[in-house]
């Protein structure tokens, strides 16, 4: 119970952001991931390591491919299966964030939907680390 009130917490922010910054399109990739967080808190896929490395490793690769390559369907494919490559070399897959490279590539908002997602990101790191102070430093309740 106390996970999916963090998790929906979580996905009001995501949403907030994406208002905030004019990018909806960020909302997609980040309610999978909150919904791997409340089905499957403890799958690889779900942990904090896997979550933020696969966000950042899917946006900074749809960056260079769009800014190198440009915006052709070819380029999608390509970005994506190196994204997932990246991912598993480095054990930190994290499948929604595949969807980061596909939007990066294939809408013009490039930059503003990258900085929302490090937005999101850092908001998610932050969250974590004061969720976790919370559950450390709680008292149980008689």
């Amino acid at each position: 119970m106390f996970l999916s009130l963090m998790v929906a917490a979580y996905l009001g922010i995501v949403v907030l952001v994406a208002y905030l910054m004019s990018v909806p399109a960020v909302v997609g990739p980040f309610a999978a991931t909150t919904a791997l967080l409340a089905a499957l808190p403890k799958s690889p896929f779900s942990q904090p390591k896997a979550l933020v490395v696969g966000h950042v490793i899917c946006v900074l690769l749809g960056l260079s491919f769009r800014l190198l390559v440009g915006h052709f369907a070819w380029v999608v494919v390509v970005a994506a299966t190196v994204a997932i490559v990246l991912m598993v070399t480095t054990n930190t897959l994290h499948a929604p964030a595949v969807a980061h490279t596909v939007i990066i590539i294939a809408t013009a908002q490039s930059y503003r939907y990258a900085f929302a997602v490090f937005a999101v990101v850092a908001l998610f790191i932050g969250f974590s680390f004061v969720v976790r102070c919370g559950l450390l430093t709680a008292k149980p309740v008689d």
